[in-house]
């Protein structure tokens, strides 16, 4: 999976403007923070955070600071989420785990050659099960553990289904739409 192709499953994961009361995060604009934006230079409401600036954040901070791009396209999405919600550092550190080679929380030669050597699918549910069993640690999981099971558990439904081929006629940013829509209908 492409950069824009899971930037697509973000975006329908995370939404709009929130400002829940029991968010650590606070004000949040497409899943962006306000903290995090403020380091990235945008001064302005967080009601108004341009999709350019989140699309550039999440590019920066997460996708490359996960060196997603090198990392074999069926477990892109899964890394890039897990560092969106819980850090970069641990979503590698969590991937690091589940390939069995030295969890330094950052990506590296032996990183990115176990898991190209790695069943996608066994790789993604086993970052996925390390994930949930974080998140169900956390002060405010009777707050949003519902939501995180859920975002996790269409991952896994995701990672079920890239095991086939697009249909032929159809690009891989067709068939992920097309996917994304479902989960969310």
């Amino acid at each position: 999976m492409e950069f824009e192709s899971a930037l697509t499953h973000i975006l329908a994961s995370e939404g709009g403007y929130v400002n829940h009361p029991n968010d650590p995060g606070g004000e949040t604009r497409y899943g962006i923070t306000k903290r995090t934006a403020r380091a990235h230079g945008y001064k302005g409401p967080m009601r108004e955070l341009p999709l350019s600036v989140t699309e550039s954040i999440y590019r920066k901070s997460y996708w490359d600071a996960c060196r997603c791009d090198e990392l074999p396209p069926d477990i892109r999405l899964a890394v890039f989420d897990a560092a969106i919600t819980s850090g970069p550092a641990q979503s590698i550190l969590w991937l690091q785990r589940c390939l069995g080679v030295t969890a330094n929380g950052k990506v590296n030669v032996a990183t990115i050659s176990a898991a190209s050597k790695a069943n996608p699918q066994e790789l993604v549910f086993c970052l996925l099960d390390k994930r949930l069993a974080f998140v169900r640690q956390l002060r405010n999981w009777p707050t949003f553990g519902k939501g995180w099971t859920i975002r996790i558990e269409k991952l896994r439904k995701l990672a079920q289904s890239s095991q086939a081929s697009p249909p032929r006629g159809k690009s891989e940013n067709q068939t992920v739409t097309a996917t994304t829509n479902n989960f969310l209908n």
